[in-house]
């Protein structure tokens, strides 16, 4: 059983037409085997330069291809080019390949893929900043978070931690939609929680959404011992799980203030 084997550049138009006649074959012919990867324009020809010299092989264009003996292992077979892949499949395949526009657009398709594969890779080897957010289910939480996305704050990968009680869950997977719906290249991931303590455990930051309503209280004292109260549960839940150097932020109903621990 062979395997043909097909590198390229992502935005090669002859990278394109030799993946849509591997593609061919290997639907046709149950035996024909292909593995196929783009390597990006930037890391293309230190990739060829050292894929030929472990092999000995000659080769300067996009794409490169060689064969290999599946049931054998050992070094590959040099083929070259689309134009000598072409001739072995017209000659012992009777196949033909697709050109012009065609080849174009999906040359275009394969750079945005693999633009997006590499995107993708480098989130998941990037540790993004955390951010835990007690009281999520304030509905300001729809208007306050997606500011710190889309380089508002940093170009670096973000998650969420939307902590609040188990009545308010619908509300937090409400805002867990709104982030994921900004498709935005920063936004890693979102996490839902009831347990404060949990939520907060290696948070880069910790943002605290007050829902106090000053004017239920026509007391300073009551509103002074209710706000106490309401910091004092919140301190007991995350001692010894915050970091010292977390930064921390709290929102209130007339204003958004910021606290830097160190």
């Amino acid at each position: 059983m062979a395997k043909y084997v097909i590198y390229g550049q992502a935005d090669c138009p002859n990278y394109a037409r030799a993946e849509l006649l591997a593609d061919d074959l290997s639907f046709n012919l149950p035996d024909f085997k292909v593995h196929k990867e783009t390597i990006s324009q930037d890391k293309w020809q230190m990739f060829l330069e050292e894929i030929c010299k472990k092999n000995g092989w000659t080769h300067n264009t996009s794409p490169l291809i060689y064969r290999e003996l599946v049931d054998r292992g050992g070094n590959g077979t040099y083929l070259g080019d689309f134009k000598a892949f072409q001739t072995v499949a017209k000659h012992w395949y009777g196949f033909d390949d697709i050109v012009g526009e065609e080849a174009q657009n999906i040359a275009k398709e394969n750079l945005e893929a693999h633009l997006q594969l590499e995107k993708d890779r480098m989130k998941e080897h990037t540790e993004p900043v955390k951010f835990a957010i007690i009281g999520a289910g304030n509905p300001v939480a729809y208007q306050l978070l997606p500011l710190f996305l889309g380089g508002f704050f940093d170009k670096k990968p973000k998650s969420f931690v939307l902590c609040d009680t188990n009545d308010k869950f619908d509300a937090l997977q409400g805002v867990q939609m709104e982030l994921e719906d900004l498709s935005v290249d920063d936004y890693h991931s979102t996490l839902l929680t009831d347990n404060m303590t949990s939520a907060v455990t290696s948070a880069d930051y910790v943002i605290i959404l007050e829902d106090i309503d000053a004017l239920k209280y026509e007391e300073c004292f009551s509103l002074l011992h209710y706000t106490n109260e309401f910091y004092k549960s919140i301190a007991e839940s995350i001692k010894g799980a915050i970091s010292t150097s977390t930064k921390e932020s709290r929102y209130r109903r007339t204003h958004l203030s910021f606290y830097f621990l160190s």
